[in-house]
C-alpha cells in the first residue's frame, strides 16, 4: 500500500512540476506577445518617420543644389 501511495505520489509531482512549467512557458509567451504588440510601431508611426526622412533629404538635396549653385557663379566670375 505505501509503495502504491509513494508511486502515486511521485507520478502526482512530476506532472505537477510539468504543468507549472507549461503554465510558465505559456505565461512568458504571452508576456512577449503583448510586448511585441505594445512597441510595434502603427502604419502612422511608420508614415510619418518615411515622410520625415523625405523632407530631409529634399533639404539635402536642395542644399546641395544651391551649394553646386553658388560655386558655379563663382567660377563664372
Amino acid at each position: 500500500m505505501a509503495s502504491i501511495l509513494e508511486s502515486f505520489l511521485k507520478i502526482f509531482t512530476d506532472f505537477t512540476a510539468a504543468m507549472y512549467t507549461l503554465c510558465l512557458i505559456i505565461s512568458l509567451a504571452i508576456v512577449v506577445l503583448v510586448i511585441y504588440i505594445v512597441t510595434k510601431p502603427t502604419e502612422s508611426e511608420k508614415l510619418e518617420q518615411r515622410l520625415r526622412e523625405e523632407r530631409l533629404l529634399r533639404e539635402e538635396r536642395e542644399r546641395y543644389e544651391q551649394e553646386q549653385k553658388e560655386k558655379k557663379e563663382e567660377n563664372e566670375k
